[in-house]
């Protein structure tokens, strides 16, 4: 809206503005105005596209991705996790125990502590070898 406004606005200046010797030349007008006219649009496409994306840092970038338990403390109700080169703590939602390499999701973010709970780690389905029977 603003980028045609302003493409407008250029086109117009341009054509009454300058009277007499001192005049812009029709043929450098009319690229000048489509140029930045669409370079206009297309960086407020960009911004627009940029600015619904999903966030990238803070809470909303965490939740819900799957982390693995690095260590636990001693009675095992918290331990810490390292996701992007960060250490952080963790405890379980319910405040059930944690073991080290135990896959779990974050869910939530609790000041500097991650909210996790457990999830099962996907393996594929192994093939198990038919069983030899004695006719």
């Amino acid at each position: 809206m603003f980028a045609g406004g302003g493409t407008i606005a250029l086109l117009l200046a341009g054509l009454l503005l300058f009277d007499g010797p001192v005049r812009v030349a029709t043929p450098v007008l009319w690229p000048l105005a489509i140029v930045v006219g669409g370079g206009t649009v297309l960086a407020g496409r960009l911004a627009w596209r940029a600015r619904r994306a999903p966030s990238a840092t803070g809470a909303g970038a965490l939740v819900g991705r799957p982390a693995a338990i690095q260590d636990t403390d001693g009675a095992g109700n918290s331990g810490r996790v390292r996701l992007d080169g960060t250490w952080w703590r963790a405890r379980r939602r319910d405040n059930g125990p944690l073991a080290p390499a135990q896959s779990v999701r974050i869910v939530a973010l609790d000041g500097l502590d991650l909210v996790v709970e457990p999830c099962e780690p996907t393996h594929p389905a192994t093939p198990t070898a038919p069983s030899k029977e004695a006719p």
